[in-house]
């Protein structure tokens, strides 16, 4: 079961990503499952950063599973 914290920084991450990249919320949902990018964010060191921080780290992730 996820944490509260980890549920809180999967929807920031989601809307920055969506904004970012012009995505509606269910385009980003697809992409990130695609990737396991929901996976990825369980990771306790994710929640230390700044969301942008967090973005680009999603970015490089989706990459270089592209």
């Amino acid at each position: 079961m996820t944490d509260p914290d980890t549920r809180l920084l999967k929807i920031y991450c989601i809307e920055e990503y969506r904004m970012k990249h012009g995505l509606t919320a269910p385009e980003t949902m697809r992409l990130f499952e695609r990737y396991g990018v929901l996976d990825y964010l369980e990771c306790p060191t994710l929640q230390w950063q700044s969301i942008e921080n967090t973005v680009l780290d999603v970015e490089e992730f989706i990459e270089a599973r592209s």
